[in-house]
């Protein structure tokens, strides 16, 4: 039989097809969590923009700034860490020193290097800059508080290490999610003295462990869930996140606020696995897998847009200086990202892995081993 006959045969067989359908199940599977990073990305430079336009003297009314302000933090970063929540188990399922090995290098690594980066910018140009800065103090500061918005960093690391703790202990996933509850609802009844890290862990813990809990789940079933349920699910969720915004009713009970969160976080996975599988998804993807970078860099590009229309330019105009801040505080660290694969600098975002070295192997011969380079 013609060999590129056997090819075409054994390319339609059931075992190949259902290697197929299993490879472009786990493509679809990085693209809509890609997606929804990149969702979520961009309402983080917004908010982040928004929030910074109070302190340049530019009219914007207080109830609008409460409406736009309420709604994005409602729910953004609950949903980066609920999508970190998605493979925690997995890594934790290694050895400990591995697990924690690879957190200092993408999550202390970065935290550490980037508050030093923008401190110094923010030290150097406090003439310009809306929040004064003392490099020093900042730097003092780090291992108890956070500088800025590195917060995420600091609360993701302790939350991972928390985690990997009560996962090594033998507990499961829902009895995680029930501990993270737990943490949740005694955050405002006492402290831990000066130590940040303890209100950021409690706040924060149980949007990981949800997402721990829902993974396999969302993983196996939610990119084959039906668009026009999607799209209804993220236009109930919205809706009500919308009214929320507005009316505040359940903002000031502690235990309504990440059911608001969950909306928020249902929402945008309807969205995402709607994009992914639209065929133009590539920015959004785009933007997600470059999450990291956006989320380190982006204050510097947003700044310098504000800084160039207002003290150069004279323009005082909003939705030009929203327009400006969010696209020059994405172009700013994507640029920055590809410069640094193109001049081969990794450690400008995260402290590579050691190269693993060259296991040498014996080949047995009639004549006895012989060494393999």
């Amino acid at each position: 039989m013609d060999p590129a006959a056997v090819q075409r045969v054994g390319s339609t067989s059931p075992e190949a097809r259902e290697a197929r359908e299993a490879r472009e199940a786990r493509e679809a599977r990085l693209e809509w969590v890609d997606y929804a990073k990149g969702i979520g990305i961009v309402l983080v430079v917004f908010g982040h923009v928004w929030g910074g336009l109070v302190h340049t003297g530019i009219y914007i009314s207080p109830a609008t700034f409460r409406f736009v302000d309420s709604f994005i933090y409602s729910f953004h970063m609950p949903l980066f860490f609920f999508l970190s929540g998605l493979f925690i188990e997995r890594s934790a399922s290694r050895e400990a020193s591995g697990f924690i090995t690879s957190k200092l290098r993408t999550i202390v690594y970065p935290y550490v290097l980037w508050s030093i980066l923008q401190g110094a910018a923010q030290t150097v140009l406090s003439g310009v800059a809306n929040h004064k800065a003392s490099l020093l103090e900042i730097v003092t500061a780090l291992p108890i508080k956070p500088f800025a918005h590195f917060w995420f960093l600091y609360a993701l690391f302790f939350c991972s290490i928390m985690y990997l703790v009560l996962y090594k202990a033998g507990l499961r996933r829902w009895a995680i999610v029930v501990l993270g509850g737990i943490f949740y609802a005694t955050t405002d009844l006492f402290g831990l003295g000066s130590w940040d890290g303890g209100y950021m862990l409690r706040k924060n813990f149980l949007y990981l462990a949800a997402g721990a809990v829902a993974s396999k789940a969302l993983c196996e079933n939610g990119p084959r869930l039906r668009t026009s349920g999607l799209i209804m699910s993220a236009i109930g969720c919205f809706s009500l996140l919308l009214v929320e915004a507005q009316t505040h009713l359940a903002g000031t009970i502690t235990l309504a606020q990440p059911i608001i969160a969950g909306l928020g976080i249902t929402g945008t996975l309807a969205m995402a696995f709607i994009g992914s599988r639209s065929g133009r998804h590539g920015l959004m993807t785009y933007l997600g897998a470059a999450s990291l970078p956006i989320y380190l860099a982006h204050v510097l590009g947003s700044a310098a847009a504000r800084v160039a229309l207002q003290k150069i330019a004279h323009i005082n105009t909003l939705w030009v200086h929203l327009l400006a801040g969010v696209v020059l505080g994405i172009a700013f660290p994507v640029g920055l990202h590809w410069a640094a694969e193109k001049l081969r600098m990794p450690y400008l975002f995260t402290l590579p892995s050691a190269p693993r070295r060259k296991v040498r192997t014996q080949a047995v011969t009639a004549q006895g081993p012989v060494q393999k380079p």
